[in-house]
């Protein structure tokens, strides 16, 4: 990284180089984490854009026992999966849910065997 700093005249211009070392693996383990917690959005915008368009719990480790449900305001089940490879895509019974605050309730197990229970609240912009 090159720095550079505002000069007067007579001044010097200095430039630091900065070296990190760098490891790097093919595989992430649970021991890799410090803590296995999936983190689910606040927010998610199904519009085709190719950013943010599916909603699904996001994390690195191994996970068992998956189950990720959304609901909407009047406590339909809208969504479910168990697979943080699937998302919800805005859609419910093919029809685009509208723009609105909606429920999700996430339980799952890590590797180590350890429980987790989470629920929340995300918007749905469009």
């Amino acid at each position: 990284m090159s720095e550079h700093i505002n000069r007067r005249q007579n001044e010097t211009l200095l430039f630091y180089h900065l070296v990190f070392p760098v490891k790097y693996r093919n595989s992430v383990t649970n021991e890799d984490c410090p803590t296995c917690k999936l983190y689910v959005p606040s927010a998610f915008s199904p519009n085709n854009d190719g950013v943010n368009d599916v909603m699904a719990p996001l994390g690195k480790c191994i996970y068992n026992n998956l189950s990720f449900k959304i609901f909407n305001r009047w406590s339909e089940l809208v969504f479910e999966t168990n697979s943080t490879q699937n998302g919800w895509n805005g859609f419910y019974n093919s029809t685009e849910q509208p723009v609105d605050t909606y429920l999700w309730v996430l339980e799952y197990t890590d590797s180590k065997n350890k429980k987790y229970y989470q629920k929340g609240m995300f918007s749905l912009l469009r």
